[in-house]
C-alpha cells in the first residue's frame, strides 16, 4: 500500500503543467563569473532586480600584486550601499527595488599588476514576490485529499534539497576561488624567488671575476711592481697574495739524520742489554727464593764482579777526570753497605702485612717504570726515577726472601746490576766501541741462559724479544727514514738570530 500511495503522489506530480513546475522551483537564481581587471581600469556591472527581493554578491581577488582591490554597490538612484577599499574578499547583502543595480571593481590605484576577480550572485524571490501565483498550482490538482501525503509536503521536501544543493554548489565555488587564489600566491612566490636566487648568483660571479682580473692585472700586479718577501712594510697586494717564486724556496727533509743499519743495531743494543738485565736480576732472586743459591756465594760473587769491574773502568781512564779518588769510591761503597746491612731486617718485615700477589705486582710495575725512564743516551749515572724504581722493586722482591741476609745480598745484587754495570756500559762505549757490543752481547746471552734454567717459555720469549729490538727495529727505523717528508720554506716562522743581549743589561 505504501508503494502504491507513493506511486500515486508521482503520477499527479508529473501531470502538473510546465507553469506550475517554473513557479516552484525559481525561487532563487545564483550565477558566478571571473574576469581579468587591467591595471588603472574599472569594471562595472548592471543586474536588474524588482521589489522586495535580495541581492547577495560575494567576490574574491585571485591574483595580483597585494590581491587587492576597490568595489562599490550602487542603488537605482545612484546612491551606494556598500564599499570596500583595497581589500581581497567580501560579501554584501541588499533588499532591492525596482531597477538596475550597479556594482563596480576598481583598479585605478595600481598602475602595474593586473588583478583576476572572482564574483557571485544569489538572487532571490525574483519570480512572483506578492505570491499571487505562488499558490496557483493548486488549482490543477483535485482529488488528493485521500493522499495521507499532501502535495504541499511533497514541493517543500524538493525546495528543500534544491536550496540545500544550491547551497552546497555555492560553498564548492567558493571554495574553487580560494584554492585558485591561493595557487596563484605560492606561484608568484616560487618565480620570485628563483628570480632573486640567479640574481644574485649571477652578481656574485660577476664580482669575483672582477677580483681576479684585478689581481692579475690592476696596478699591484706583479708585473707593475715586484713582491718582496717583507714585514711591516706597504705593499700594493693583498694580504693573502703569494709570488710565483714562493716555492723556489721549498726543501725538503731539510736536517733529516741519514742512518746505517749496523750503527742503529748497535745503539739497540744498548736497549736489549738493559732488558737482559732485568732478567738477570729476576734469575737471580729466584734462585735465592728457591734456595737454590746461599746469600754468601752472592755476596762473594758481586765482591769479585764490583773489583773487577772497578778495576776496568780505571784502566779505561776513570783516574783521568780528577772528579773522585779512589779512597772516596771506598769510603762510599763502604757507606752503603753498612746502611744496607743495618737496615736489612727493618727491610726483610717492611711488607710483611701486604699480600704476596701485590708485593709482586708492585715489583714488575716498578721494573717496566724503570726499563722505560732508563736514559739510553745517557746510561751513566742513570735517571733518579730510573734508578729508584729499580731499587723499589728490588726492596719489594727482596722483602719475600727467607732471611735478612738474603735481602742484604739481593739489595747489594741490584746495586750492582742498576747503578754500576750501566756506567761501566758508557766508559765501554766511549773509550772501547770494539767491547762494547760483545758486553751487551754477553749480558742478553746470560739473561737468556738464565730464565731458561727457570722457564724455557719465558726464555724464548726474551730470545725473540731481543732479536726484535736489536735486528728488526733498526730495519724499520730504515724503512720509515725513507718515507720521509718534511718540507721547509718560507713560510717558517722566523727566526731572530741578531744578539739581543744589550737590550736585556
Amino acid at each position: 500500500m505504501a508503494v502504491l500511495r507513493l506511486f500515486l503522489q508521482l503520477v499527479i506530480f508529473g501531470c502538473m503543467s510546465e507553469r506550475v513546475l517554473v513557479a516552484a522551483f525559481s525561487q532563487s537564481l545564483d550565477s558566478d563569473f571571473t574576469f581579468t581587471l587591467p591595471p588603472g581600469r574599472k569594471e562595472c556591472f548592471f543586474q536588474t532586480m524588482k521589489k522586495d527581493a535580495s541581492l547577495e554578491i560575494e567576490y574574491q581577488v585571485l591574483d595580483g600584486a597585494g590581491l587587492d582591490v576597490d568595489f562599490y554597490l550602487s542603488s537605482p538612484t545612484g546612491s551606494v550601499l556598500a564599499s570596500d577599499h583595497r581589500k581581497s574578499d567580501g560579501v554584501h547583502t541588499v533588499e532591492t527595488e525596482d531597477g538596475d543595480y550597479m556594482f563596480c571593481f576598481d583598479n585605478t590605484f595600481s598602475s602595474v599588476s593586473e588583478k583576476i576577480i572572482f564574483f557571485e550572485l544569489i538572487l532571490d524571490n525574483m519570480d512572483d514576490v506578492d505570491g499571487s501565483d505562488s499558490e496557483s498550482w493548486k488549482d490543477y490538482v483535485h482529488g488528493t485529499d485521500m493522499l495521507d501525503m499532501k502535495l504541499e509536503d511533497i514541493m517543500d521536501t524538493i525546495n528543500s534539497v534544491k536550496a540545500r544543493l544550491g547551497k552546497s554548489l555555492q560553498i564548492q565555488t567558493v571554495l574553487r576561488a580560494f584554492e585558485a587564489r591561493d595557487r596563484n600566491l605560492q606561484e608568484s612566490n616560487f618565480e620570485r624567488v628563483n628570480l632573486w636566487s640567479c640574481t644574485n648568483l649571477v652578481v656574485m660571479l660577476v664580482v669575483s671575476g672582477l677580483q681576479v682580473m684585478g689581481a692579475d692585472s690592476g696596478p699591484g700586479a706583479p708585473s707593475a711592481v715586484p713582491w718582496r718577501k717583507v714585514l711591516y712594510e706597504r705593499q700594493p697586494f693583498p694580504d693573502n697574495y703569494v709570488d710565483r717564486r714562493f716555492l723556489e724556496e721549498l726543501r725538503r727533509n731539510v736536517g733529516v739524520r741519514q742512518y746505517r743499519y749496523w750503527p742503529v743495531v748497535r745503539e739497540a743494543s744498548l736497549v736489549a742489554q738493559q732488558l737482559s738485565c732485568v732478567a738477570v736480576f729476576l734469575t737471580l732472586w729466584w734462585y735465592m727464593y728457591e734456595g737454590q743459591l746461599s746469600p754468601f756465594t752472592l755476596l762473594l760473587a758481586g765482591l769479585m764482579s764490583a773489583l773487577l769491574g772497578y778495576a776496568l773502568y780505571e784502566a779505561l781512564g776513570g783516574s783521568t777526570e780528577g772528579r773522585r779518588t779512589r779512597l772516596a769510591d771506598l769510603q762510599s761503597a763502604a757507606i752503603f753497605l753498612a746502611f744496607t746491612f743495618g737496615f736489612s731486617p727493618v727491610l726483610k718485615t717492611l711488607t710483611e702485612s701486604v699480600s704476596t700477589d701485590t708485593v709482586y705486582a708492585m715489583s714488575a710495575m716498578m721494573l717496566l717504570a724503570h726499563l722505560v725512564t732508563f736514559p739510553y743516551t745517557q746510561p751513566s749515572p742513570p735517571g733518579s726515577l730510573s734508578l729508584n724504581a729499580a731499587l723499589f722493586g728490588s726492596v719489594c722482591l727482596a722483602s719475600r726472601l727467607p732471611g735478612a741476609l738474603h735481602t742484604f745480598a739481593m739489595l747489594t745484587c741490584a746495586l750492582l746490576v742498576f747503578a754500576l754495570w750501566p756506567c761501566l756500559l758508557r766508559r765501554l762505549r766511549d773509550r772501547a766501541e770494539w767491547g762494547f757490543p760483545w758486553a751487551a752481547a754477553l749480558v742478553s746471552v746470560g739473561g737468556v741462559c738464565g730464565l731458561a734454567s727457570q722457564s724455557p717459555g719465558g726464555a724464548l720469549l726474551l730470545a725473540l724479544a731481543l732479536l726484535v729490538l736489536t735486528l728488526l727495529c733498526p730495519l724499520l727505523l730504515l724503512w720509515l727514514q725513507r718515507h720521509k717528508n718534511n718540507i721547509h720554506g718560507p713560510w717558517d716562522e722566523a727566526e731572530i738570530r741578531e744578539d739581543l743581549s744589550r737590550f736585556l743589561q
